[in-house]
């Protein structure tokens, strides 16, 4: 699953599992890969590429430490990001 480090946490959350709890983490590495392909017919692979592609349709915002543009997927409750990636100057 080492291709899908970058959007694991995001994953994680999409099957109710709490990125930040140590034993769902360990649980969830057990499961996501079954989760996946039971919801949507397809594997870690492609899903995690399907999570690239989507990001690019998700607001841009600041962030407030660096001034970098970035957009991604948010834990409102947390208010922190589960998954992002940094703006292109070209967009």
């Amino acid at each position: 699953m080492h291709y899908m480090e970058d959007v694991y946490e995001l994953t994680m959350a999409m099957f109710g599992f709490d990125p930040d709890n140590d034993e769902d983490f360990e649980t969830a590495t057990d499961k996501l890969e079954d989760l996946i392909y039971e919801k949507y017919e397809i594997d870690e692979e492609n899903f995690a590429n399907i999570i690239r592609d989507l990001v690019k349709f998700t607001p841009i915002v600041e962030t407030a430490l660096l001034n970098k543009k970035v957009q991604g997927f948010v834990n409102h409750k947390k208010g922190v990001f589960l998954y992002k990636e940094e703006v292109k100057p070209n967009k």
